[in-house]
């Protein structure tokens, strides 16, 4: 009310306006709002005292109503305060706000469908109303509920709770009789207004009586229990009661959607609450950590004396007083509709009493408690005609009045209904700073759903509102939308809801099930993967590969040195210098990206850029003109035979004790014995054999047929032909030709120049010299040297102690035994096989490129070649390329130093890989019986033959035939990050087909491939994240969604990574617990290092992994490390240790 007006009412009263009065108590000369018969005259008596001043009560009357932006202020801050203390559970006796959880945790989306019936007690007042309402689910075709009221009497009111639900289950069929239906299935919604406390959507237990009701034998008894039991009793209709809720939630559930949500409803009716989406974490008395739920604040209840008591006039103690629940209920009593009239009704009678208004007289209707209504106050506040409402509402109390009466009566409806106005804001206020605050965010953008007769009949009750909503929380953009209905509507939404989302989980859990896999099931798998490692390892048909890695020992702490490695599995490429001393490894690295045009360009390119990368590199750190054992960690699919040597092909033998040097090329049929050393340049052809002690210098050729015995030297230049044999001290000098059929017996020297043609016999002390030429059939024996540029040709046998160089060649056939040298360079084809303690020199063939790369020329190819290659091509570094890793050996490797229990490697990234250390007596494919030596699961293809069909699914299916290698792979399909997000997308696609998902729009961001990474997987399942972050994340990926759908999202993605975290577990579970019988151990205790971002990042994945291998392995106790820079510092280590071996050997 704006004090002009009221001046302007005073003066036209004969009154002056006294202006700045200080609010206070009154006091009266009789009581305020006298019941009917307790006074006999309605004038003024004889005698009875006169205001002195007429304006100074009424401006102290109307000043009780004003409530400063302080106050208001303060009473915000003092609600805020009472719902985050009651949300945490922090009960006291009387409680101020409630904050009771409704168990409504969706709002619509605009799709529901179906006839229901609602049933609305307690939001009219002293009236029940049943509804029929029709959702169609869409905008455009809209149905007009059908309503009828029914007036509640007195008597059951204030009678029996029987007597109440029987009366609103006659009023149900009584509804139904008049509106006929076929729909046997009815579903109801029933809307009891009353303070309650939920725990459940269908279970709901009466805290208190309010609005004038006060039933016997109700509080404390579940009323949807009491409304079912009364409808079994009447028995003409069966009806299903699906939800109860209060006015409050149905008044923002039936909301209109529009371009924000609505997530408040907020009713000023025959009483007053609110209530709100609040994040189901805060709300303790769930104990539920996602989702949302909607809290009905039950903010009616409200009291601070020290917030509230300086607002509140001696008319609101009278009115509290007489009311049917004094002490209950003051903040409701200051804005609800129930008491708006009877308010204005004590001030009009306490002005009266005093001879302000009406002459001093009164009348019985004035004097009755309840005589002025909402309706009433609210019809003379109406600008337009007002004046005359008022004139004919007060003749109807039975009052004379003069037109200042009333000016005046208007002026204290105004006061009365602007203070329940500011009041109802300043509740709202906290309600929307919570909100604000629990999704921080600077702007809050959100629609008020409003509801009840203030609303609705009041002019300006609504306007205040927004004004000073504005005012105290002027960082939130607030919309208000009116109730349709009076919530009826609503009501039917959150049984429509209800029904939809029951429909939604069972469709949800179907899909999900296939990803739900139980012990039995995890036991089968790690049995097939057991099985296919044993298959594997004999060399038999197996989806596991089981490949030797020639690493045959972790690192034991005695490794020292300095160290280069080279990490190449991505678009960029690391160099990394690696210094290893005592109790610590010190790594500086440099990455150097490689542009799409080199990796898809061509492999000279490739490797040059490569090598200009490891000369800027030396360049950095002064290390031009050095030559450190280097570790090559070659992420890509490649064929390995030996630790420094993936260029080997079948058919290769090579026995125990057999070292290669530099550029020493063995073809297929090649067989070294132990002791031989092939020098560089030396060329091998098929089915040569060298026996022990034989030497090969540079140069030397042997051809097929050709026989060393031990202590046999050829030096560069010497050709050697089919059949020739060469005895033991046999010496063949530079540029000696033997030609097939000679035998060189012991103590036969052959210097330079010397052809030796078929059927020569050299025996004992022979010594050839450079430039010899030995043919088929020759026959070197024990001590037979073979020097530079020796070409060994098909047949060829070398026995116990032969050497050979650089530049060897050795073709199919070629069998080397303990004590054979091969250094860097080797080529070793087809038919070669590898017995214990052989140290091969680097190479590698590149089986097929992956992650992105395609340099052509490269495939097939001996990578360390290619690398040696762009080295000269370049001549302007030196490398001793010792080793050639992968990444998970390089884990094991990494966690090994620091835990010499760490037998096992693991990587759970982009890809997945396994290694782990076998006993050399199972390899099938390595000669020897003691020792150890790492294996190469790659466990990725296990279930390529079939096995894990039953536990693929029809996601998995159409990931795998979208891919570039469909039908391989398969159990890295379902583990790695690069396939998980892929699952997750198109069980999204399906869910959404259904309708479940996105109200069924299939958006274009979820058909594109590849949309979810395994970053997305890991932070939407982060348990510090809220939903709102989560709905976020997804709404950044292009995706409209509510936060049912982002709850959705985040079960599917669980689902997802769970399986996938179980499965690892299983393949772990099969290695530790082969280990363990390998061992004949009771009881197994290991370490396993692991790389890889899925594993790292992800919340709950490694912990997943943990608990299944204890489930599936109880007999072993299993530690997981996380691995230090696996490619890095694992392959300097796998360097290390190789260089520890080889010193042993020469030692």
């Amino acid at each position: 009310m704006e004090d002009g007006g009221l001046a302007a009412c005073l003066s036209g009263c004969g009154l002056e306006a006294v202006v700045d009065i200080h609010c206070g108590n009154m006091d009266t000369t009789g009581p305020i709002g006298s019941q009917p018969g307790e006074r006999a005259s309605s004038c003024p008596q004889e005698g009875m005292p006169r205001p002195s001043d007429s304006s100074d009560l009424v401006q102290e009357c109307l000043q009780q109503f004003k409530v400063t932006t302080t106050q208001l202020r303060q009473i915000q801050a003092t609600l805020l305060c009472s719902m985050e203390q009651a949300l945490k559970g922090h009960d006291s006796p009387a409680p101020s706000v409630r904050m009771l959880p409704t168990y409504v945790g969706s709002t619509p989306h605009g799709t529901e469908q179906g006839d229901f019936l609602v049933l609305e007690l307690g939001a009219t007042g002293a009236s029940l109303r049943v509804l029929w309402v029709t959702l169609t689910g869409t905008k455009e075709c809209s149905v007009e509920p059908k309503s009828q009221e029914f007036a509640i009497p007195r008597e059951v009111m204030l009678g029996a709770g029987r007597q109440l639900f029987d009366f609103a289950a006659r009023c149900l069929s009584e509804f139904l009789d008049a509106h006929p239906t076929e729909n046997q299935d009815l579903k109801l919604g029933f809307n009891f207004s009353f303070p309650c406390h939920q725990t459940g959507l269908d279970r709901s237990t009466l805290i208190s009586w309010t609005k004038g009701f006060r039933c016997s034998g109700v509080e404390g008894q579940d009323v949807v229990q009491l409304l079912r039991e009364a409808i079994q009793r009447q028995g003409t209709y069966s009806i299903d009661v699906v939800a109860m809720v209060n006015d409050t939630v149905g008044t923002m559930m039936g909301c209109e959607l529009g371009t924000r949500p609505c997530e408040v409803g907020l009713i000023a009716d025959t009483g007053t609450n609110a209530c709100y989406m609040e994040e189901a974490r805060h709300v303790r008395a769930l104990d539920e950590d996602r989702g949302r739920t909607c809290v009905s604040i039950e903010w009616g209840s409200f009291y601070d004396a020290e917030a509230l008591g300086p607002v509140l006039s001696t008319f609101d103690h009278a009115l509290d007083h007489d009311s049917l629940t004094p002490g209950a209920q003051r903040f409701e009593k200051m804005i609800g509709g129930l008491y708006l009239g009877e308010l204005v009704r004590l001030v009009l009678v306490h002005l009266a009493q005093h001879g302000v208004l009406f002459g001093g007289c009164t009348s019985p209707a004035l004097l009755s408690q309840g005589s002025i209504l909402l309706e009433h106050v609210a019809e003379i506040e109406d600008p337009t005609t007002g004046t005359a409402h008022a004139h004919a509402i007060l003749q109807d109390l039975g009052l004379s009045p003069q037109a200042s009466d009333a000016e005046l009566v208007k002026h204290v409806c105004a006061a009365v209904c602007t203070r329940a106005a500011q009041l109802c804001a300043a509740a709202l206020a906290a309600v929307l700073s919570r909100l604000q605050h629990s999704r921080e965010q600077q702007t809050l953008q959100v629609a008020v759903a409003t509801g009840g007769r203030v609303f609705e009949r009041h002019p300006r009750f609504r306007h205040t509102l927004k004004e000073m909503v504005m005012l105290l929380v002027p960082e939130c953009d607030v919309s208000f939308i009116p109730s349709v209905d009076g919530g009826g509507r609503g009501v039917a939404m959150v049984t429509a809801v209800a029904a939809r989302l029951a429909a939604h989980k069972h469709i949800l859990e179907e899909t999900l099930a296939p990803f739900q896999l139980d012990f039995e099931q995890l036991t089968v798998v790690q049995a097939q993967m057991r099985e296919a490692m044993v298959r594997g390892l004999r060399g038999e048909a197996s989806s596991l590969r089981m490949l030797p890695t020639y690493v045959r020992a972790t690192p034991d702490g005695s490794e020292r040195g300095d160290f280069l490695a080279l990490d190449l599995g991505g678009t960029n490429f690391r160099v990394l210098l690696v210094r290893v001393a005592e109790g610590s490894v010190q790594i500086t690295n440099q990455v150097y990206s490689i542009p799409e045009s080199v990796t898809q360009g061509s492999g000279q390119q490739l490797f040059d850029h490569i090598v200009d990368c490891i000369v800027d590199f030396q360049q950095r750190h002064g290390l031009s003109g050095q030559s450190l054992p280097l570790g090559f960690t070659f992420s890509f699919p490649c064929k390995q035979l030996g630790l420094d040597q993936f260029s080997l092909t079948s058919g290769v033998i090579l026995v125990s004790d057999v070292i290669l040097v530099s550029d020493v090329i063995l073809v297929s049929g090649v067989t070294l014995v132990s002791g031989v050393i092939p020098v560089s340049d030396v060329i091998l052809v098929s089915d040569v054999i060298l026996v022990s002690g034989v030497i090969l210098v540079p140069g030397v050729i042997l051809a097929p047929d050709v026989i060393f015995v031990s202590d046999v030297i050829l030096e560069s230049g010497v050709i050697l032909v089919s059949d020739v044999i060469l005895a033991p001290g046999v010496d063949l000098v530079s540029d000696v030709i033997l030609v097939s059929g000679v035998i060189l017996v012991s103590g036969v020297i052959l210097v330079s120049g010397v052809i030796l043609v078929s059927g020569v016999d050299l025996v004992s002390d022979v010594i050839l010299v450079s430039d010899v030429i030995l043919v088929s059939g020759v026959t070197l024996v024990s001590g037979v040297i073979p020097v530079s540029d020796v070409i060994l040709a098909p047949g060829v046998d070398l026995v116990s102690d032969v050497i050979l160089v650089s530049g060897v060649i050795l073709v199919s056939g070629v069998i080397l035994v303990s004590g054979v040298i091969l250094v860097s360079g080797v080529d070793l084809v087809s038919d070669v096989i590898l017995i214990s303690d052989v140290i091969l020199a680097p190479g590698g063939i590149l089986l097929n490129w992956t992650k992105g790369f395609n340099a052509s020329d490269c495939e097939g190819q001996d990578v360390v070649y290619l690398l040696r290659e762009a080295i000269r091509r370049k001549q302007a570094v030196e490398l001793n390329v010792v080793a050639i890793v992968n990444d998970t050996v390089g884990t094991m490797m990494s966690c090994g130093y620091d835990d010499p229990r760490c037998e096992m490697g693991l990587i759970v990234g982009t890809g997945t890989n396994a290694c782990y250390m076998e006993e050399l007596r199972n390899v099938a494919g390595v000669a020897g019986d003691s020792g150890r030596m790492c294996i190469n699961m790659e466990w990725g293809a296990f279930g390529d033959d079939g096995s894990l069909g039953l536990l693929s699914t029809c996601f998995d299916a159409s990931v795998d035939q979208a891919s570039i290698n469909p039908g391989k792979q398969r159990f890295e399909k379902m583990i790695s990050g690069m396939y998980l997000g892929e699952i997750v997308r198109h069980i999204l696609l399906h869910l959404t087909s259904l309708g479940v998902l996105f109200r069924g729009q299939k958006t274009q961001c979820l058909q594109t491939r590849d949309i979810f990474k395994t970053k997305f997987l890991s932070v939407i399942e982060s348990d510090s994240l809220a939903l709102r972050q989560v709905r976020a994340i997804l709404e950044d990926l292009g995706l409209t969604l509510t936060s049912d759908d982002a709850l959705m999202v985040l079960e599917v993605c669980q689902a997802v990574s769970r399986r996938a975290a179980q499965l690892c577990g299983a393949g772990v579970a099969a290695v530790v617990e082969k280990i363990r019988e390998n061992r004949g151990l009771q009881e197994l205790s290991v370490s396993v290092g692991v790389d890889g971002t899925l594993y790292k990042l992800h919340p709950h994945f490694s912990r997943l992994v943990s608990a299944t291998v204890r489930k599936l392995a109880p007999h072993c106790t299993v530690t997981f490390l996380q691995s230090e820079d696996g490619s890095g510092k694992g392959a300097a280590l796998v360097t290390a240790v190789a260089c520890r071996l080889v010193q042993r050997a020469r030692d």
